[in-house]
C-alpha cells in the first residue's frame, strides 16, 4: 500500500512539472511593410470560422514598421494579419518580413516558419483566385 501511494504522488509530481515546462506560446517578430497604422492587428481565423468566437490581436508597432509579440496559444491554428495567412502552434518562435501588398513577398526564419513559407504561394482560401485555373474550368487535373 504504501509503495503504490509513493508511485502515485511521484505520478502526481511528475505531471505537475511537465504541464508546468511545456511550452503554450507563439513568438511572432520581425518588420511588415507598406502598413501604416501603430497598431497591427492578427485574426485568429481558425476561430473566426467558429460562431461567436473572434480572437483579434493588437500588436503595437514601433516606428510603424517593426513588431515583437509573444501570447498564449494551446494548439495550432491559423492566423491573418493583412493578407498574410499564418499557421502558428505552441512553442513557434518566428522571424518575419511581410507585406500589406502582397503576400507572396513575405520571408519567415525561426522554428514553425517552413509551414508559413508554404503558405504564402497557395490560393486565397474562400477568395475564388484558383477558379480562373485551367485545370478547375476543364474538371480535370
Amino acid at each position: 500500500m504504501k509503495i503504490s501511494l509513493t508511485y502515485f504522488v511521484l505520478s502526481a509530481l511528475l505531471f505537475v512539472v511537465y504541464s508546468c515546462s511545456s511550452n503554450k506560446t507563439a513568438t511572432i517578430k520581425g518588420n511588415i511593410n507598406n502598413y501604416e497604422q501603430d497598431v497591427l492587428y492578427m485574426e485568429n481565423y481558425t476561430s473566426a470560422n467558429a460562431l461567436f468566437k473572434e480572437e483579434i490581436h493588437e500588436i503595437k508597432l514601433k516606428g510603424k514598421k517593426e513588431f515583437d509579440y509573444t501570447f498564449n496559444i494551446d494548439k495550432p491554428a491559423y492566423y491573418k494579419i493583412g493578407r498574410t495567412y499564418l499557421y502558428l502552434s505552441p512553442g513557434d518562435n518566428i522571424t518575419m518580413t511581410i507585406d500589406t501588398r502582397s503576400r507572396v513577398n513575405g520571408i519567415f526564419e525561426g522554428k514553425g516558419a517552413e509551414a508559413n513559407c508554404y503558405l504564402t504561394n497557395l490560393p486565397y482560401p474562400k477568395g475564388g483566385s484558383f477558379w480562373g485555373h485551367p485545370l478547375m474550368r476543364t474538371g480535370g487535373v
